[in-house]
């Protein structure tokens, strides 16, 4: 398992990483917001989406299982509240989605799960 910290991607774009050496690979790193938005810290969300789709692009047709990770050291200031009741149980896909796309969560659910992006809250030192 190795780790690509978004904040790095002017020395090291998604494609420059040789996935061929990883079965598992994680996207550092989305922050929960109190209103159910993602923050990605000093980027903007324009570039970290477009980082995101880059990096689960270049994983997937080396077979690489993805996931984004959520939260973590300060970033995580708000994930306790936004799961703290049933109804936020799914929080960490309601987050991936724009609040438009919110209503047709059970299909965004299914398809991230078929494409293989697994969305959670981990912490890894591991480095690419």
């Amino acid at each position: 398992m190795g780790y690509y910290p978004s904040y790095n991607y002017k020395d090291q774009k998604p494609t420059d990483i040789n996935f061929s050496l990883y079965t598992n690979a994680l996207f550092f790193v989305a922050v929960p917001k109190h209103n159910f938005t993602l923050n990605f810290g000093d980027l903007k969300n324009e570039i970290a989406e477009r980082l995101m789709f880059d990096f689960v692009k270049q994983a997937k047709e080396a077979n690489v299982t993805t996931c984004l990770s959520v939260g973590g050291w300060t970033g995580s200031q708000h994930l306790s509240f936004l799961t703290s009741i049933p109804e936020n149980r799914f929080i960490v896909i309601m987050l991936s989605a724009r609040p438009q796309q919110r209503e047709f969560l059970p299909k965004r659910l299914l398809n991230r799960l078929k494409d293989r992006l697994i969305l959670a809250s981990c912490r890894s030192h591991s480095t690419m």
